[in-house]
């Protein structure tokens, strides 16, 4: 009983480490109507942002030759709703930020050549990533991954082995 549970903590670890993927993290600060990347990084995670697809602004990365790899729309984060309750009244109101720093995730591209966000039609961000990020080949966490695997089956495979001599 033991070994069927632990065969089973195998495979749910073996699918959770292939359901997550290289993602760029851009950091980007806004202020009075322009943009500009303040850091960036890959890293292995989940890119929920292009699965938004709404709002005044849209996020676009482009490859080396100018195709566009990922785009989406997105509400740029100016405003924040503000309530409370005074004394069982309810108070509040909107917060207009002319100037905040947010976060965009999106998958990793190799051949990414720059990303570009619009808000209202007016470019707000242009990033050449070419000399950035360049070309990474295989990245760790797929190196990981396909070594967590290995790993993972030479267990199960001498589990199933000692299993069959009792």
């Amino acid at each position: 009983m033991a070994l069927k549970k632990t065969i089973m903590l195998l495979m749910m670890i073996m699918v959770m480490q292939t359901a997550a993927a290289e993602v760029f993290v851009f950091k980007i600060h806004y202020k009075d109507g322009g943009a500009e990347v303040v850091d960036r990084l890959v890293k292995d995670g989940f890119a929920p942002d292009r699965n938004i697809d709404e709002g005044d602004a849209s996020f676009e990365m482009f490859d080396t030759n100018g195709n566009i790899l990922e785009g989406f729309r997105f509400a740029l984060p100016l405003r924040e709703f503000v309530d409370f309750s005074e004394e069982g009244i309810v108070k509040g109101g909107v917060i207009v930020y002319t100037e905040r720093d947010f976060g965009i995730v999106v998958p990793y591209h190799a051949d990414a050549g720059g990303i570009r966000i619009t808000h209202s039609s007016e470019i707000i961000l242009y990033e050449d990533m070419r000399e950035k990020f360049g070309m990474r080949g295989m990245g760790l966490g797929i190196f990981l991954g396909i070594a967590f695997g290995l790993i993972a089956g030479a267990i199960g495979v001498f589990l199933i082995k000692r299993m069959r001599k009792n």
